[in-house]
Formats: C-alpha cells, structure tokens, sequence
C-alpha cells in the first residue's frame, strides 16, 4: 500500500509501481495470474486502477503464502519454538520482491519530503488529539471537556475513577482513527473548517 501511495503523491512512477507488484509474480508459477491481468488491462485502461489492481492481487498472494508458512509452522509457533517472522520463511522469490519493496520503500518513499512532512505533520495532529481528550477525560466537568468529550464515541467513554482506565480508553479512541478522520477532528477541534 505504500507503494501505491508513494505514486499517488508521484515519489515513483507507473512503471516502477508496476514493476514492483509484477516482481511478486512468475509465469511459470502464476499464469493464471497473467491471464487475468490481460483481461483486467483490456477493459480498464486507467493506470491508477491497474495498480490497484496489481496492488490487490499482490496482497491476495502474500496473504495467501503467510498462511501457508502459518499452517506449515503451526505446532512450533504454538510451542514457541519457531524462529524469526512468518514473512521471512516465505519462499524465495516472495522474499525476494519483498527485500526490493522494503529497499525502494527505504531508499525512496519513507525518507522523501512529502513523506517526511505528512509524517510530521501526523506526529503534531495525533499530539494535539491526545492532548486534548485526555485533558477532557481527567477534567470532564469543564464545559470545553463535556461538548470535547461528546465527540468521543460511546464505546470509548469510560466514568470510572481510574486514571489509567480513562486515559486507556482515549488512546483506544486514537488509535482506532483513520488518518482522515484523526485530520478532520483536528480541524474541527482548532476550527480550521469554519475558515
């Protein structure tokens, strides 16, 4: 998915993203595979949806593969006795794509500015959050923290006395957040959409 992302905000182009997914795939392995995508590109011509296509197909394959390790590994992974990550004994040539994906990931994506800026500005959103519900949480009779806690769902709310409990319960909240929504509620809560 990062792959896809790094092309949405242009770090790699089509061809590399392509590239990448099709490194996964063999035609001596994965025909069927191949006569799917032929069909698929036939009819859909945007590049956007053919990576996603790729994207989807490529997730579906390692999927696949871990539960494989998984059910293969089974009795020494519940004893305890197995060694390393179910991605790491995947075969040879999954391993393979998935060395380069982590090496272009590294050497392209997760250090390029637009990364690096969306990641700081993550780290100031996700703060200001935290902040502020926990605040509203260990402060709930204010005004401010009652319309602030409001916004909290119900299976998030939590009136026991505990601290450790109320501030568990907004980093539940937090974490359960998508990215999109963390960056709405921070704009709602700083009154950036009323601007």
């Amino acid at each position: 998915m990062d792959l896809e992302d790094a092309l949405k905000l242009r770090i790699l182009n089509h061809e590399e993203t392509e590239r990448l997914f099709l490194n996964f795939f063999s035609r001596e392995n994965d025909e069927s595979f191949f006569r799917i995508r032929e069909s698929v590109y036939s009819e859909v011509t945007d590049p956007n949806e053919r990576i996603a296509f790729l994207r989807a197909q490529t997730v579906g394959k390692l999927l696949t593969a871990t539960i494989g390790v998984f059910m293969s590994n089974y009795g020494k992974i519940m004893s305890g006795n197995f060694e390393g990550s179910l991605i790491k004994s995947l075969s040879p040539s999954l391993g393979n794509a998935m060395k380069t994906v982590s090496k272009v990931s590294v050497e392209k994506i997760y250090r390029h500015p637009d990364v690096i800026s969306i990641e700081l500005a993550g780290y100031n959103i996700l703060g200001f959050i935290l902040d502020e519900f926990i605040t509203a949480v260990l402060s709930p009779t204010s005004d401010y923290s009652i319309k602030l806690l409001s916004l909290m769902p119900l299976q998030y709310k939590n009136d026991g006395a505990n601290t450790y409990s109320k501030v568990q319960s907004v980093l539940d909240f937090i974490s359960g957040m998508t990215d999109l929504y963390a960056l709405k509620l921070f704009s709602d809560i700083k009154g950036n959409a009323l601007f």
